[in-house]
């Protein structure tokens, strides 16, 4: 999408000069949590300021904490209403407040560290499989002897290293955690202790072996383009 903004010369050298204000960045986080679908709140811990220069700022999405998160913006998987949350929705708010800073100069005021109340899910794990790897989120619960009826922000983000560091293996590409400010967490009253999260070292442990997998298949590979290139 390509955007013709016309500026006075004075406010043009003053962009020029100054470039981005931080309040910027940080503003457009906040954005990109609020707008998040939220349900264990899992996904919106998972989006930090990983740039905040006067040349830049990039939000990221960490997919190992929430590899969930494509899915809903690509609008498949059991839930679709989400589709384009952060390719279009977000992508236009953040867009607009970055024009409305260029043209009036006016910065962002709401510029504290966006906080995400984790808590339980209001529904059940799900249960449908990934067309790579196979798996679901009952699946990976199951496999570390944790129940299948409810899953807390916890689990859930553990769940999601398991899944993404088997689809970047199975599907290629990377298993990457970003890095910057991080949205803060607080709990909502009585989901400090969950009863999903019983085994949750299991389930640790489970994604540590994930991770491992991972990092001996890339090695395999790395390997192998090498000696092709001897």
């Amino acid at each position: 999408m390509d955007v013709t903004l016309y500026v006075s010369e004075e406010r043009y050298n003053e962009i020029l000069e100054k470039g981005f204000p931080s309040s910027l960045g940080k503003f457009s986080h906040n954005i990109a949590v609020m707008i998040m679908a939220y349900d264990t709140g899992n996904a919106r811990s998972a989006i930090t300021l990983s740039h905040n220069t006067p040349t830049r700022f990039t939000i990221d999405y960490n997919l190992l904490k929430a590899n969930y998160i494509k899915f809903l913006d690509d609008g498949v998987g059991p839930v679709k209403k989400h589709k384009g949350i952060v390719s279009s929705l977000t992508f236009g708010a953040i867009g607009e407040e970055v024009m409305n800073w260029v043209l009036t100069g006016n910065e962002p005021t709401f510029t504290s560290p966006p906080v995400v109340a984790l808590r339980q899910s209001k529904y059940r794990p799900f249960g449908a499989k990934s067309s790579v790897t196979g798996l679901s989120e009952k699946d990976v619960l199951r496999s570390a002897g944790m129940t299948t009826n409810a899953i807390s922000p916890q689990a859930r983000r553990e769940v999601s290293k398991v899944r993404e560091y088997a689809y970047t293996r199975y599907a290629g590409g990377k298993a990457i955690s970003k890095r910057g400010q991080s949205t803060e967490t607080t709990h909502l009253q009585g989901h400090t202790r969950l009863a999903s999260n019983k085994n949750l070292s299991i389930l640790k442990a489970v994604a540590q072996d994930q991770k491992r997998k991972y990092k001996e298949h890339r090695e395999r590979t790395n390997d192998l383009i090498n000696m092709r290139g001897v």
